[in-house]
């Protein structure tokens, strides 16, 4: 599919793979059906120690080396690399991962946050009708 084909499904309100409508790039079907192939994908790759590139994968991970530093190299790039850091030190200091103040015990996260994550799952997967 070309990029210009992508986009006019796109604007016109259509899934970019079958042409139904859809308020969202791919509808339901053809959401859960990349899903199911993505899943078996990192099965298959996994069974035969292999990096999503095809390159072995280092010893007790998924990737390559190559593919590792392409990744950190991102995150470096995005500024996640800070926010993983500073969640890593909320964790180790045992409050909120997310926001820094005191969490529920038995929870990486306080209420508050854990309520805002729920409700945007369910805002997000409530399109697709996933939860049913």
């Amino acid at each position: 599919m070309t990029k210009e084909t992508y986009a006019q499904r796109r604007a016109n309100g259509m899934c970019t793979r079958c042409c139904k409508p859809s308020n969202k790039s791919l509808c339901p079907e053809c959401m859960r059906k990349a899903s199911e192939k993505q899943k078996e994908d990192v099965a298959f790759f996994k069974n035969l120690g292999l990096c999503k590139c095809g390159n072995k994968a280092l010893p007790d991970q998924r990737s390559c080396q190559e593919c590792l530093d392409k990744s950190r190299q991102w995150y470096k790039k995005t500024g996640r690399i800070k926010y993983i850091d500073n969640r890593r030190d909320r964790i180790s200091t045992g409050v909120c991962a997310t926001c820094g103040k005191s969490k529920t015990i038995g929870f990486l996260t306080c209420e508050e946050c854990r309520e805002k994550r729920k409700r945007r799952y369910y805002e997000f997967y409530d399109g697709y009708n996933c939860l049913k």
